[in-house]
C-alpha cells in the first residue's frame, strides 16, 4: 500500500514567554490502512508533533507530505480535505446537538449556500451508524457522557472523509470499557476503510496490543516499528529510565529489584495453565519470584470439589501447612512468611 503520511527531517517547536521548546529531527512514514500510536512521557512534544502534522502549528523546518503532496503546498482552507484532527481540547457550544456536531465534518465540501446536500446527509448518517450512536444524535453535548462525546468527535472526523485521521489522546479520562471500545472502533476504521489513523496515548498496554506501528517519542530519541519489534530490541524499556522493567512475556511493568523472595509452585495436572499463571502474577506483585528450582517456600496447587486450593509449606515453619481457597488469602499467608526469611 502507498504511504499516506511521510515526514522528512522535521523539526518542531515554539517560543512562548514562559517556555521555549525544540524537538527533532523526525523521519517516519505511515501507510494507508495503518493504525499507529504515538507514546512518550509528558512534555516531550507529542501534541506539538500532531499539531504540526495537521498544519495547526508551523514546523521549524523539514517537510510533511500527505498522499504525495507537501502540506506547504496545501492551502490552509484545503487541509480539511486531507486530514481530520480530533482533540479533547476542542470546545463546542454545549447546546449543539450530536447530529449538528457530526455535520460540521462536511463543511469543507459545502456549496456557497452552506447547506447539507442529500449526499452530505447520507455520509453523516453513515458516520453515526459506524460509531453506533444513532440513539444520541438528537441530544445536546451537555446531555452525553465523555465517552459518547468522544465517539461523536470521531464520527465528525469520519464524516469529513479524509485519508488521514489524527487524534490527540482520544481515550483520556474514559473508563476501561469506553477506552477499549473507541480503540477497537479506530482499529476497524483503519483496517476496513483503509484510513490512516495516528493517535497519541499514555496507555502502553493498549498501544502494544492494538497498534500496527508504535512511535516512541523520547527527549533524545525517536523510535518506531511494530510493537513486537520494539519489545525484541528491548526499546520499550527506554520509556522508564531504568526505574522500571517492562516484561514482554507477561506484559507487566515491574520494579527493579522487586522480587526479593522465591517460591516454587507445584500444580497438579488437573489445574489449568491459566490458574498457574495468575498465581505467578500474584506472587510477583507481592515480591516473590516463581522459580522452577528448589525454594524454601513450596506452593502446592490442586483442585478439590471443583474448587482450587493452595497449600503453602515453608522451611521456616516445617510443621505448619497453610491451606487457602483463593489467591487473596494465599498472598496474606506469603506476606506473613516474609518476616521469617
Amino acid at each position: 500500500m502507498s504511504c499516506a503520511l511521510e515526514v522528512h527531517n522535521l523539526y518542531i517547536g515554539y517560543d512562548r514567554h514562559d517556555r521555549t521548546f525544540r524537538s527533532g529531527p523526525f523521519f517516519f512514514s505511515l501507510r494507508q490502512g495503518e493504525l499507529a500510536m504515538l507514546i512518550g512521557p509528558n512534555g516531550v512534544g507529542k501534541s506539538t508533533l500532531l499539531r504540526t502534522l495537521a498544519k495547526i502549528t508551523r514546523p521549524l523546518s523539514g517537510d510533511v507530505v500527505i498522499n504525495g503532496t507537501s502540506i506547504e503546498d496545501i492551502p490552509r482552507s484545503e487541509m480539511a480535505r486531507y486530514l481530520a484532527f480530533v482533540s479533547t481540547e476542542t470546545s463546542f457550544p454545549f447546546y449543539l446537538s450530536i447530529y449538528d456536531l457530526i455535520s460540521l465534518g462536511r463543511i469543507p465540501y459545502l456549496n456557497w449556500m452552506g447547506r447539507l446536500s442529500a449526499a452530505d446527509r447520507r455520509i453523516v448518517d453513515q458516520a453515526i451508524d459506524q460509531m453506533q450512536i444513532g440513539h444520541l444524535k438528537n441530544k445536546s453535548l451537555q446531555e452525553v457522557s465523555d465517552g459518547e462525546r468522544q465517539k461523536a468527535l470521531i464520527a465528525r472526523a469520519l464524516a469529513q472523509d479524509t485519508p488521514l485521521i489524527l487524534l490527540d489522546e482520544p481515550t483520556a479520562f474514559l473508563d476501561v470499557v469506553n477506552k477499549y471500545n473507541i480503540i477497537h472502533l479506530l482499529n476497524d476504521i483503519a483496517h476496513q476503510q483503509k484510513k490512516t489513523v495516528l493517535l497519541t496515548t499514555h496507555d502502553l498496554n493498549i498501544a502494544i496490543a492494538e497498534a500496527d506501528k508504535l512511535l516512541v517519542m523520547l527527549n533524545d530519541q525517536f523510535l518506531m516499528g511494530a510493537p513486537e519489534d520494539l519489545q525484541m530490541k528491548n526499546q520499550i524499556n527506554l520509556l522508564f529510565k531504568h526505574q522500571f522493567l517492562f516484561d514482554p512475556v507477561s506484559g507487566m511493568i515491574k520494579r527493579h529489584g522487586h522480587l526479593q523472595h522465591k517460591a516454587i509452585i507445584l500444580p497438579q495436572a488437573s489445574v489449568p495453565r491459566t490458574v498457574v499463571r495468575l498465581t505467578q502474577k500474584a506472587l510477583e506483585r507481592i515480591g516473590f519470584e516463581a522459580t522452577d528450582a528448589d525454594a524454601s517456600i513450596k506452593i502446592v496447587l490442586y483442585k478439590s470439589d471443583q474448587e482450587y486450593c493452595w497449600e503453602v509449606e515453608a522451611d521456616a515453619k516445617p510443621a505448619d501447612v497453610a491451606r487457602c481457597a483463593d489467591i487473596y488469602s494465599l498472598c496474606r499467608i506469603l506476606n506473613d512468611l516474609k518476616s521469617l526469611h
